[in-house]
């Protein structure tokens, strides 16, 4: 569901995401009110209204950390890809390209690996083997091959290479690192929780009852939206781009 919602535009997605929780919303109000006998409508009674407001805070403080967490994700993906093309670039500069163009070939091969395969699986949060290989050949030019290259570039060789290892592997987690199961079925129960517990305390004033719902169902679903746009950093319309690492294809 989410890979289908993060291939929309970000209009279709807020549609989908925050009218299915109005909808929702709304329709647990009315189960309530509709099969809540005099009973059950008395007990509502007695239920104190600013409850609600107390459980409606405390799901959004937990909404508001999960995003905090889904953020700073994003932050690490943007980061990771700057770093990680700037490494790249000091690699290309570091040699020349005549005297040394078995370097240059490999930086590009996997600059190629990165942009035209890694970022595709990335979206599934897997690993490209063909990006780690054309990295780890590029770790072994460094260490052993380039012949006539100083122990000093060589050790400058390195370092780039372990920037750019760096970078690829703080990409990769941001990339995998997802809310989990478990803290989407707590939201799940709070949200649901939140609705229902509004809809019995208006329980005896249904247009009352079906306002808040259309209120509540709003703010949830925009809350969802919020983390179901940012939870994949390379997935959706605002997803990282590639272009600082594609754009120096061009200077290999």
């Amino acid at each position: 569901m989410t890979m289908f919602l993060n291939n929309q535009t970000t209009f279709v997605m807020a549609i989908c995401v925050i009218g299915g929780l109005l909808l929702l919303s709304l329709s647990l109000t009315w189960l309530v009110i509709r099969f809540s006998g005099e009973r059950l409508l008395r007990a509502y009674a007695g239920l104190m209204p600013p409850v609600g407001a107390m459980l409606m805070a405390g799901f959004v403080l937990s909404v508001a950390l999960v995003v905090s967490s889904v953020m700073r994700d994003g932050t690490l993906a943007e980061q990771s890809v700057d770093s990680e093309a700037h490494a790249l670039h000091l690699a290309l500069a570091a040699l020349d390209k005549e005297k040394h163009p078995l370097w240059h070939q490999a930086i590009a091969t996997y600059i190629d690996k990165v942009v035209n395969e890694e970022w595709q699986d990335m979206r599934s949060g897997i690993r490209s083997q063909r990006a780690h290989d054309a990295l780890l050949n590029l770790r072994l030019l460094a260490l052993k091959g380039l012949p006539g290259i100083s122990p000093e570039e060589r050790r400058q060789l390195l370092d780039v290479v372990n920037t750019i290892d760096s970078s690829r592997q703080g990409r990769l987690f941001a990339s995998a690192d997802e809310v989990p199961e478990q803290v989407w079925a707590a939201l799940w129960i709070s949200a649901l929780v939140t609705i229902f517990f509004c809809a019995a305390v208006h329980a005896r004033n249904p247009p009352s009852a079906y306002i808040l719902a259309a209120l509540y169902g709003m703010v949830i679903g925009s809350m969802f939206f919020t983390i179901v746009s940012t939870d994949h950093p390379f997935l959706g319309p605002g997803a990282v781009s590639n272009q600082p690492i594609a754009s120096l294809a061009a200077g290999t």
